[in-house]
């Protein structure tokens, strides 16, 4: 990849080389073709498109763009033509080898590509091959020939296409020709935005009505059919429109119970959501989608159990997970599996599990006997003395010592514990009782292996605890925590080199088996705000406690005694934690919790289940500056990033493994705007200010109604339009007489001016009032009165001005009608980023959250919280030019040149895949009842 940066004249630009949207309509499509080849199809179709379906008294019901000029038409031509294709809603393109070759053709293709939805794109092949490949989920390349290049990875799925390529004689562009009658339909039902078949049936009619009018003697019965048509017509709207009550109101029902199950059930609420959003995906169902899938940011997913989780472990490696079900089976589910494995099946409901560090070791006990299962071998009955049941089970790391302990089920029966070879199954040793009673170990609940030949024995009742040499019983420590009698938990960290107790208070006592316990000063304490905890441990170094209570998991500090506690992590979305049910999964970041029939995965470093995250080395701004302005290349795959304070700017790659490129302010000046990517992503544009001081620095900038200039606002108002290869001024006007009188210039650091996506309009915040200007002509075309404007930028058709009290106006591009305000208050304190449609925008907090909010109906649609926590840093944030994805990329603390980045997909099919692997299994009808109160659709898949 080159880099080349060069500074114009001026100060106002740099250009990068870096080799590697939206207006109201005024026509309903705009058809792109080869003169050479298409001429007379692309006429035919045009009028047939206008007129389908229309009454004959209408000269026509559609407005279609076609260029009719010869392909030596020069730029001001293509003036046109941009300026046409910005306000079309559908691109057509009559796709054939002639069209790919076309200079032309290519142009309109990057146009539609870079400023609009390939959505609404319908191609029309004429001539050639096209050849659609699912598994690359892209045109088959090496078959197709009627597409130009720059058409490749523009579709996410196969896109709507019909096939005219044996259309094309005089005959067969006769109006009688039912194939070309078909056809067009096709093409007119998605663009008018009704089904094919109504369409069809309509322009019968209007045919027949125009006939049976031209023949005076069956107009009676002409009006009699047009009637009965007309109340058929009438009869199916009314149907239709009540069946698609019916599905919006389930759609609403569903988001609206997905909500308000977030707390107490994330899996059955993600499931609704997904369903609500495939019944009707609308700013609600895609807000509870949203919603569901940023709940709960460190819930990695469930694991369905099929039956009552009553123990649960999990292998060292982090790699495998076991459950104690209370049918008595043992399941066993590495993670890497799409479901378990039954390994061991007792007769009675697991009590006590444990598996080795690799997974490939698990030794179960039912309270009655324990079993032995290694990976590839058959399930292996462990045996003690006779008369002696088997309780506590363990296993060492390695997988080498399995330890049971055996009583007598009777009070203060004889104990043993029995030591086995697992390679060879067979038992190694059996030693009497567990303890000294004089170290009041007189029933033993708890066995840690920390090696093979060390073992941590622990009486969860009242605290006695000692470690022991395997191989000769040698006592190596004992002691007594003295618990008492309110004891509602206990738990050991890996290795039993750390132990904890809860008696339901707030302070939870931490014991060290290295010194002698003491209840009254165990030495180290967490804190969490409990009263009924079901399950204790302890992460496997001894430095954090997770504690259950009423369906919340804390995850609190171990701190020493008296020193201040951090709050505890939450961790939420269940309404129930089983008994027991809470193990750290190895390491202090991963947890298994049962809740149920089902183990969940917990991942503290998990941002949200749609993020993905990076490194990116970017410097920390000053305290007094704006935080990182970032953009997005038009392809989606690389992404610009200017630091706050303006020293110096990234170009970093989303593609795993490609290097990033750095531009410093040494070269350029200062540099302020948000960078501007040209069309064909090869080129960066940088508006930088001049280092030397007095010098009017640039405020705001955006591409110009050509591909070829950019328009630039600087500090005092002034609008440019600026040739990006050569530097030159083309237009000028001039800047405010009030800023240049009053000798004030406009802040550089936040949006106090904006370039709408073309480069015809720019907003400008004078006094707190908003001016918009037209660039072609230099006058002012419209004025949002006010004296509290903080920030205005342009969101596609939109214009978005925040108040200083932190409301969102959203207003036409004009500023001549206002839509709607989105509440605030005084933390929105950042300037306001939407998308190149116009239909999100992302909102900063003072706390740096990004609140992402809908702009056609205001609702907010998800809310993510800064990933520096309660530190903040300032965070840039942009939008994929196909509106599918927002970036924010948040600074480092102190001195680090390392920020980060993270990428969402925000769109509904990446919540939906979200949900569904979250899940791990589809809704059920029962649920579907419960919660929807109607029959339950056939197909419930999530997937």
């Amino acid at each position: 990849m080159r880099l080349v940066g060069t500074t114009h004249k001026g100060g106002a630009l740099s250009r990068v080389d870096v080799k590697a949207t939206g207006t109201p309509a005024s026509y309903a499509a705009f058809i792109s073709y080869s003169h050479a080849v298409s001429g007379r199809l692309a006429a035919t179709l045009q009028r047939w498109l206008e007129r389908f379906a229309t009454p004959w008294y209408r000269p026509r019901s559609l407005r279609i763009f076609r260029d009719s000029t010869s392909l030596s038409a020069n730029e001001d031509l293509w003036r046109t033509i941009e300026r046409a294709l910005s306000v079309s809603e559908w691109f057509i393109l009559l796709a054939s080898p002639e069209a790919a070759a076309s200079r032309w053709v290519r142009r309109e293709v990057e146009w539609w590509r870079t400023y609009r939805s390939a959505s609404r794109m319908c191609i029309v092949l004429t001539g050639g091959e096209l050849h659609w490949d699912d598994i690359e989920g892209d045109w088959d390349w090496d078959r197709t020939t009627a597409l130009p290049p720059n058409a490749r990875s523009m579709f996410d799925r196969e896109p709507l296409w019909v096939d005219l390529s044996s259309v094309q004689t005089t005959h067969e562009l006769d109006r009688s020709n039912p194939v070309l009658l078909d056809r067009v339909a096709q093409i007119a039902a998605p663009i008018r935005g009704v089904d094919k078949d109504l369409l069809v049936g309509e322009h019968i009619t209007q045919f027949r009505r125009a006939r049976r009018q031209r023949r005076g003697g069956i107009a009676g019965l002409a009006i009699l059919l047009v009637a009965a048509v007309v109340g058929a017509l009438v009869a199916v709207g009314k149907a239709n429109e009540a069946n698609n009550q019916a599905r919006i109101a389930t759609a609403r029902a569903l988001a609206s119970a997905a909500v308000a199950n977030l707390d107490t059930g994330l899996d059955v609420a993600q499931l609704l959501a997904v369903q609500a959003y495939r019944t009707d995906p609308n700013p609600q169902t895609r807000s509870a989608l949203l919603q569901t899938v940023t709940f709960s940011s460190q819930l990695v997913r469930y694991l369905p159990m099929g039956g009552q989780v009553t123990e649960v472990a999990g292998s060292g490696d982090g790699r495998t997970m076991v459950a104690g079900l209370g049918d008595g089976r043992v399941q066993r589910w590495n993670l890497a599996d799409p479901k378990p494995d039954t390994v061991l099946t007792l007769g009675a409901s697991i009590s006590s599990l444990a598996v080795s560090r690799d997974g490939a070791v698990v030794v179960a006990s039912d309270g009655t006997e324990a079993l032995l299962w290694r990976r590839g071998r058959p399930a292996t009955r462990i045996k003690g003395p006779p008369g002696q049941q088997a309780g506590a089970v363990t296993v060492s790391p390695s997988g080498r010592t399995a330890v049971v302990h055996m009583s007598e089920p009777i009070f203060d029966g004889p104990q043993s514990t029995v030591i086995l070879d697992v390679p060879s199954a067979k038992t190694r040793a059996t030693h009497d009782g567990p303890a000294d009673p004089s170290n009041g170990l007189s029933s033993l609940s708890l066995l840690v292996a920390a090696s093979d030949d060390e073992l941590f024995l622990l009486d969860g009742g009242y605290g006695g605890w000692e470690r022991r040499q395997i191989s000769d019983w040698k006592l190596k420590a004992s002691s007594n925590a003295a618990f008492g009698a309110h004891n509602y938990a206990v738990g050991t960290s890996e290795g039993g080199g750390s132990f904890t107790q809860t008696n339901g208070a707030g302070r939870i006592p931490v014991w060290r088996t290295d010194r002698l316990s003491d209840y009254w000063h165990p030495g180290f304490t967490a804190e969490a705000p409990i009263s009924l905890p079901k399950s204790l441990t302890l992460s496997p170094n001894g430095a954090k406690v997770a504690v259950a209570d009423s369906g919340t998991i804390f995850l609190a500090p171990v701190a020493r005694e008296g020193a201040p506690h951090p709050d505890p992590v939450r961790l939420i979305g269940n309404s129930n934690i089983n008994d027991d049910g809470v193990r750290f999964f190895g390491d202090d970041s991963h947890l298994l919790s049962a809740s149920g029939d089902k183990v969940v995965l917990w991942d503290l470093g998990q941002r949200d289940r749609i993020s993905r995250a990076t490194r990116i080395p970017i410097e920390p701004s000053c305290g007094a500056c704006s935080g990182p302005r970032v953009a997005v290349s038009p392809d989606g795959r690389r992404v610009a990033v200017v630091d706050g304070s303006g020293a110096s700017a990234v170009i970093y790659p989303l593609a795993a493994g490609a290097a990033s490129q750095k531009v410093s302010a040494a070269d350029h000046g200062y540099l302020l705007d948000p960078p501007i990517w040209e069309t064909s992503g090869q080129h960066l544009i940088l508006p930088v200010a001049p280092l030397a001081e007095g010098s009017d620095e640039v405020v705001a900038a955006g591409r110009g109604l050509d591909s070829r200039t950019v328009v630039i606002v600087n500090s005092h108002g002034q609008i440019r339009v600026q040739d990006i290869e050569s530097g030159v001024v083309r237009r000028t006007i001039p800047g405010s007489r009030e800023l240049i009188a009053e000798s004030r210039r406009l802040p550089t650091n936040g949006a106090s001016a904006a370039v709408n996506l073309t480069g015809s309009l720019v907003a400008i915040i004078i006094n707190g009032s908003v001016t918009i200007t037209d660039v072609s002509d230099g006058k002012v075309i419209g004025t949002v009165p006010g004296a509290d404007a903080s920030f205005v930028t342009f969101a596609g058709p939109r214009l978005l001005i925040q108040r200083a009290d932190g409301r969102l106006e959203v207003w036409d591009q004009r500023g001549s009608a206002r839509e709607r305000v989105l509440p605030g208050d005084g933390s929105y304190g950042w300037p306001p980023v939407a998308n190149a449609q116009g239909t999100v925008v992302a909102r900063q907090r003072s706390n740096g959250a990004v609140v992402l909010a809908d702009l056609d109906t205001g609702a907010t649609l998800a809310t993510f919280p800064s990933p520096s926590g309660p530190d903040a840093l300032k965070t840039g944030v942009a939008f994929t030019p196909d509106g599918r994805r927002m970036v924010t990329v948040t600074e480092s603390a102190g001195a680090s040149s390392d920020g980060q980045l993270i990428w969402r997909d925000i769109s509904g099919d990446d919540s939906v895949r979200a949900a569904c692997d979250t899940a791990g299994r589809d809704l059920t009808a029962a649920e579907w009842q419960t919660f929807v109160g109607t029959r339950a659709p056939r197909d419930l898949a999530c997937r």
